[in-house]
Order: structure tokens, then C-alpha cells, then sequence
């Protein structure tokens, strides 16, 4: 998961703690941060209900884009 979180607006960096607490909105401009994956199930999944299945699974660039 990224530590800083770059708002699209004003191009201002913020740490992952500083955007959960201003719930992923930009303190200075109003626009919407993006929501790291981690952070967003923590969002919406209970506590304890989610295993996460192959982990190690990476994406594989077979057509070479």
C-alpha cells in the first residue's frame, strides 16, 4: 500500500493516516483523494470476514503494452 496519497487537483501530498482522517478529501481544494486498495476494504469489509486468496498472484504483461 502507497504511504502518500497525491491529490489530483492541487498536486498536494498527503500521508496515508493524514487522508483517512480527512475521509479521503482533500483538506485544501474539496476534491476527492483516491482510495488505496487496503484502505477501502477496511472501508467496506467487517473486521475478521475477509481472507484474502493468493496474495502472491501478480499481474503478467503478456501482449507488452
Amino acid at each position: 500500500m502507497a504511504d502518500t496519497v497525491l491529490c489530483p487537483g492541487c498536486k498536494k501530498s498527503y500521508s496515508l493516516p493524514e487522508a483517512k482522517t480527512a475521509g479521503f478529501v482533500c483538506p485544501d481544494c474539496g476534491k476527492y483523494l483516491r482510495v488505496p486498495p487496503r484502505a477501502r476494504l477496511e472501508m467496506t469489509v467487517d473486521a475478521g470476514s475477509f481472507t484474502e486468496i493468493a496474495a502472491g498472484v501478480t499481474s503478467v504483461d503478456i501482449l507488452e503494452f
